[in-house]
């Protein structure tokens, strides 16, 4: 067992005590080595009568397939289950379990996990839909997770916490002092293709898996290229030498990296040299593999939902189709550590270290990616990850027009939650929270440098304290608003 547990593992537990609506059966996906393994052996060791199976490469799936079957047969426990989707032809395993468990299992629990999130959430939404499995969806190690693993904290609540700072937060962007070294990802050319490899068999080991047949390597090692191209609009000799950034920024001027493997393309001469076709595939791929969030705003009726997009993206064949796509939409990465980690090799080859990237105005940027993100992973009732704005201008190209506008960046209207994101403290008459929504009950949260109040109706909460209060679900439980005379001043 991990020393601490994953954040994860605390809401699988409960389901398993205390399943809602008699739902017997937990799907949990993530990408490979994310967690998955450590979160399945944590709960074998915690409950009685439990049995792990595991059809990793390298095990006997026929000893495996029969451990199962029979645990299966008693009806009784929890059966947890490793790489599902590795398993030959594990839709027909899979009917059984969810046969099983529903007609003979009143007392059996099952989790199952997989590292092709597009297989397990395709049987989510088919054999396991309607209600017959609960998905919960692991990312990479949360705020809140590296301060209670290094020892900073030492239990998962933060909404009384004062000292947190945002020296913590950028030091787990930089996963620093972490003990478990396997939570460190490198995201390389060796990795990604691993993430291919773990599409690529559970393909093989599918009845019929359709359109996840047609993806191919180089879709998933195009995911690097974005990420660095993304890195490298963000980044440049003018930002690290002129942090305020008042002067114009200019692109770094860089050939191709090749260190230890990692395909790293940053300029834009370099992206439109690339395959469309691969450059759509991989954005499908992000997308319906929940690692990445799409950007809409609430108040446009024309708004593609991430679902209807991924499908778009999986037919486009020419720079056109996917420049009329990158004029609508915003695709972000669900966590800011996919770019710090390509980061550390970026920066390394001029010199400079992670931690001189995030005294810029970086530490902005990936902010508000790792907000969005977070909030993401705790939206339970959505199968694709989504983020709503309100009041934004896309075309706001000048300070002056941005003004103008009245942006909130989040609005979860079903939640009822509204929070703009900043890294700084902003003076009142530029906060647009309360210009929304004036007469409804809403929680309203601005992040701050280092205010922690609530005032006129919006919570302040410095931004290292406000990621972990994302992380646990304890901005849930906020006091609500409104506009009116009466709000505390």
């Amino acid at each position: 067992m991990y020393t601490h547990q994953r954040l994860i593992y605390h809401d699988i537990k409960r389901f398993l005590e205390e399943p809602p609506e008699g739902c017997r059966i937990a799907v949990l996906t993530g990408i490979r080595r994310i967690g998955k393994t450590g979160v399945l052996t944590d709960l074998l060791a915690s409950l009685p009568n439990a049995a792990y199976v595991n059809f990793s490469k390298n095990r006997d799936t026929d000893a495996e397939k029969r451990t199962c079957l029979e645990f299966l047969k008693a009806g009784k426990g929890v059966l947890l289950i490793d790489e599902v989707t590795h398993c030959p032809n594990y839709e027909i395993l899979v009917e059984h379990i969810e046969h099983t468990a529903y007609n003979n299992g009143k007392d059996l629990r099952v989790v199952m996990t997989g590292s092709s999130s597009l297989h397990l959430l395709a049987l989510k939404s088919g054999l396991l839909g309607a209600g017959r499995a609960k998905l919960f969806r692991m990312s990479f190690l949360s705020f809140a997770e590296y301060l209670v693993f290094t020892g900073r904290k030492s239990g998962y609540a933060f909404a009384g916490e004062s000292d947190l700072t945002g020296e913590d937060f950028k030091d787990y962007l930089q996963l620093k002092n972490l003990p478990a070294e396997g939570l460190k990802i490198s995201f390389d050319h060796a990795y990604m293709a691993e993430l291919y490899r773990d599409i690529e068999q559970s393909n093989q080991s599918s009845q019929n898996p359709g359109i996840f047949a047609e993806i191919t390597e180089d879709d998933i090692l195009c995911v690097l290229d974005l990420v660095a191209y993304t890195l490298g609009n963000m980044t440049s000799w003018e930002v690290f030498n002129n942090p305020d950034g008042n002067r114009e920024l200019l692109p770094l001027k860089a050939a191709d990296i090749d260190s230890k493997g990692l395909r790293i393309y940053l300029t834009a001469k370099q992206l439109k040299n690339m395959a469309p076709v691969n450059i759509a595939r991989a954005l499908y791929y992000l997308i319906v593999a929940n690692l990445a969030y799409l950007e809409v705003s609430h108040d446009d009726p024309g708004k593609a939902s991430a679902s209807r997009l991924a499908r778009q993206l999986f037919h486009v064949t020419t720079k056109e189709e996917l420049s009329q796509i990158f004029a609508k939409h915003n695709i972000c990465l669900v966590n800011p550590l996919w770019y710090m980690r390509i980061a550390e090799e970026i920066v390394e080859q001029y010199g400079f270290g992670p931690s001189q990237l995030l005294d810029t105005r970086v530490i902005g940027a990936v902010l508000e990616n790792y907000v969005k993100g977070a909030y993401c992973g705790i939206k339970n009732h959505q199968y694709e990850y989504e983020i709503s704005d309100i009041g934004g201008k896309k075309s706001a190209l000048t300070n002056e027009e941005r003004s103008q506008s009245a942006e909130v960046d989040i609005c979860d209207v079903r939640k009822k939650l509204l929070c703009e994101v900043t890294a700084y403290n902003k003076r009142r008459g530029d906060v647009n929270l309360m210009k929304h929504f004036k007469d409804e009950d809403f929680i309203r949260i601005l992040s701050t440098k280092d205010i922690d109040a609530f005032s006129f109706g919006t919570h302040k909460i410095p931004y290292p304290k406000l990621c972990a209060m994302i992380d646990t679900g304890e901005i849930f439980k906020l006091q609500r608003s409104r506009h009116g005379p009466s709000q505390k001043k």
